[in-house]
């Protein structure tokens, strides 16, 4: 017992030595004139710089979280006449991942110049949604947090500041868990959301190939710790080597750690922007968020979050948490999904039991994408014309 407090107690060292060091080293910028400028730039910031219009909004929610998103429209467009779209990121990013490519193959950019009034919103818990009225509280927070409070309050801010009647919204991985969510819990949303697009869409991933399979037990293992925050950029381990100067001095070894997230692919990503994509990724989340991920993994359910059989008697009247019905969904729906196993978070095997539980009025367009992993849909530096091509035809559709 004695020899595991001693390594404990030792690793507790080592690691408040590497982030005194990795701190002070980056703090002095020394160098920063080697790594690409864009990497340290804030989203409104960068779309200036390439030509666009940006703004910075401050939207708070109904229980007190105040979240910054951005505003992004094209020069001819600055009137901001167009049909509002939110772009929502998936889990441990960020608005920045919209517009991270060049502007000719980033969906936020091209979305501008296709004449749209966007927004890219931010989810409570990373860099640009930690600010709130009860602090003590914030990082309980869940999934359900950001469907059911972030999300709506994004939507009505947005029409409120647009004076438009609705909106169009593309959710990415956890983004896609959203919507759904939403239009489950509070179907009056879908008179709000002319059309809902799930990329990759992560609702329940049970066998995913690329995760452990105790993953789950790891994280109850931990639920015993205060809430906290989690691959967070400025705490270790997530920016100890994925950041702008690793990344930017030695892109190959970001380039696998994408790939190992990715699950192995990441064949669509550009290397040469390693450093960029990590000036904004990881952006962070919750612990809780996170176990929430693990839960619908090992319980094969889409489900609200799992508190244990006590806790959830008080919370939901029953001893496992309820499940969110698509039965209940409305409005129309497209979900872009990967071929075969590509994804292993949310490949055809992943996707078809949504596919089949979204009532058919609402589904207007499911595809499988060849070639396309998970980092694709937002980070591909071919996903024009694999995909935002397809999404603006979709979308010019049902648009008055």
């Amino acid at each position: 017992m004695l020899r595991i407090l001693f390594t404990i107690a030792r690793w507790i060292i080592y690691y408040h030595v590497l982030y005194w060091g990795f701190q002070r080293f980056q703090g002095k910028n020394l160098l920063r004139p080697f790594i690409d400028a864009d990497a340290w730039r804030h989203p409104v910031e960068y779309a200036q710089k390439y030509g666009y219009d940006a703004e910075q909004h401050l939207i708070t929610t109904s229980d007190g979280v105040i979240l910054e998103v951005h505003r992004i429209n094209s020069k001819t467009n600055s009137g901001r006449s167009g049909i509002p779209v939110i772009l929502q990121h998936g889990l441990f990013a960020s608005s920045f991942g919209w517009i991270a490519n060049l502007p000719h193959q980033s969906l936020g950019f091209i979305l501008a110049d296709a004449g749209y009034d966007v927004w890219l919103a931010n989810s409570r818990g990373n860099v640009f949604g930690r600010t709130s009225e009860n602090q003590t509280d914030f990082w309980t927070f869940t999934k359900e947090h950001l469907a059911l409070m972030d999300l709506p309050a994004t939507i009505d801010y947005i029409l409120k500041v647009s004076r438009k009647t609705y909106v169009h919204y593309a959710g990415h991985s956890q983004g896609g868990f959203l919507l759904m969510a939403l239009l489950s819990e509070k179907p009056e949303y879908a008179q709000k959301i002319r059309l809902g697009i799930a990329l990759a869409p992560v609702l329940k991933i049970s066998n995913a190939s690329f995760f452990p399979t105790n993953l789950h037990r790891a994280m109850e293992a931990f639920s015993f710790l205060p809430p906290f925050p989690m691959h967070s950029p400025d705490r270790l381990p997530a920016n100890l080597v994925f950041n702008p100067l690793v990344c930017g001095l030695v892109p190959s070894l970001c380039s696998a750690l994408l790939r190992l997230h990715a699950g192995g692919h990441a064949t669509q990503v550009n290397i040469s922007r390693s450093a960029v994509y990590a000036g904004g990724f990881p952006a962070g989340s919750s612990f809780a968020n996170f176990r929430h991920y693990t839960q619908t993994m090992y319980s094969d359910r889409f489900a609200k979050y799992d508190y244990g059989k006590e806790e959830n008697m008080k919370i939901y009247g029953q001893s496992l948490p309820p499940e969110y019905d698509l039965s209940k969904i409305s409005g129309k729906v497209a979900v872009f999904y990967s071929e075969g196993d590509a994804d292993n978070y949310a490949g055809s095997r992943h996707n078809k039991w949504l596919i089949e539980n979204i009532p058919k009025r609402s589904l207007v367009h499911s595809e499988a994408l060849r070639n396309f992993e998970h980092l694709d849909y937002f980070m591909g530096i071919n996903a024009r014309e694999g995909l935002y091509d397809k999404m603006i035809e979709l979308m010019k559709r049902f648009e008055d």
